[in-house]
């Protein structure tokens, strides 16, 4: 019994540490956010609205009215991707995988034992043959840490210790990992942090020169107060630009159908590969001919991050409503979030019933 409560303490204790390891930077961003809205309101509304002169009320009024309405939609962004899980699996299961709706004309099944008509390789000879790894992709994998079945995109999420629903990455800024579940609330929270602190930026750069004006400032933000204004202008520029990097960057790939894993170790594995075989063939001069090869093997296999992708679904338009949502006026609603039968799945049908990859004349003839 002292052995079982030992090991109980111990895992608690775990617990809590992992808990703060995970969570403290959420304090760091809400230190942020309020040096932020303090920057703004405080600097705006002292130095604009209540010491009006020649029209800056109407000014300083309007900047306050704007910033708080978006600051308001901006804490309620934070608070859907802080408090969303992103998708921890609980239970073993495996969904139904059935081709996307673009699959209308039946193809003719390959056999799972048997060979396919053509070589795994091209058949041009103009050009070094290439290859894409033939792995049945629809069979679950087994987690011996979470001990249960998980179904294709789901990984372990160190962080967590749990299995996480088409992992994306761990994000410190959040405490916690983006996946199926909360990667739109994850997008959401991008779009209206750049918002706030780009509107923040221009807010105290266009009021800049009546803050520090002893007129309108009567002193209050002349001399010494440059420094502060400056300074919020300078960090919320820096991190505007940070995060619509990052913004950019989840918008392409949610518009590819790819999380932020599968981009860096299955695409740009196929890329890594490809290169390692132009490599082999063509000097490194032979730009040309190494370009014409490549494009190439993408005619035949396919684009990795488009038609070579298992998950692409025809057009990035669906890719990303699939990700965000079919309505528009939700797409960046906090709290707001589409609807995921994750029983049945759709998938690209220029791979067969497996999930294995095929050549551009296995595909179905409409797709070719």
């Amino acid at each position: 019994m002292q052995c079982v409560r030992d090991a109980n303490e111990v895992a608690q204790t775990n617990s809590v540490l992992r808990f703060i390891k995970t969570k403290w930077i959420v304090g760091f961003v809400v230190l942020i956010i309020i040096f932020d809205y303090f920057s703004v309101t405080v600097a705006v509304g002292v130095g604009l609205v209540t010491k009006n002169r020649a029209g800056g009320f109407g000014l300083g009024v309007t900047i306050l009215v704007v910033f708080n309405v978006l600051f308001l939609i901006f804490c309620a962004s934070y608070a859907a991707i802080l408090f969303i899980h992103p998708g921890y699996i609980t239970n073993s299961f495996i969904p139904a995988y059935h081709p996307g709706r673009a699959a209308q004309n039946k193809d003719k099944d390959t056999d799972r034992t048997g060979t396919s008509n053509h070589s795994n390789q091209s058949d041009c000879t103009t050009y070094p043959p290439t290859f894409r790894v033939q792995a049945t992709q629809f069979d679950a994998t087994y987690c011996s840490q979470c001990q249960l079945w998980r179904p294709p995109r789901a990984h372990h999420d160190r962080h967590a210790n749990r299995c996480v629903w088409e992992f994306d990455h761990y994000c410190p800024w959040i405490g916690q990992s983006v996946g199926g579940h909360n990667h739109k609330h994850f997008v959401t929270f991008l779009f209206w942090c750049v918002v706030v602190l780009s509107f923040t930026a221009i807010a105290l750069g266009v009021s800049y020169p009546s803050l520090i004006s002893d007129e309108h400032g009567d002193g209050l933000w002349s001399g010494r107060g440059r420094g502060p204004i400056i300074g919020a202008i300078a960090v919320s520029s820096f991190f505007a630009f940070f995060v619509g990097g990052l913004l950019f960057n989840h918008i392409w790939l949610a518009c590819d159908s790819l999380t932020t894993f599968e981009d860096m170790f299955e695409v740009r594995t196929i890329r890594a590969r490809d290169a390692s075989i132009l490599s082999k063939h063509y000097d490194p001069w032979q730009l040309q001919a190494k370009k014409a090869c490549k494009d190439h093997w993408y005619y035949v296999w396919g684009n990795p991050r488009t038609e070579g992708n298992l998950w692409w679904l025809e057009s990035p338009y669906r890719n990303w409503c699939f990700r965000m949502g079919a309505n528009p006026l939700v797409w960046f609603v906090p709290f707001a979030k589409p609807h995921h039968d994750l029983l049945n799945v759709e998938y690209n049908p220029r791979f067969d019933q497996w999930g294995r990859a095929r050549m551009r004349s296995e595909w179905p003839e409409y797709l070719r």
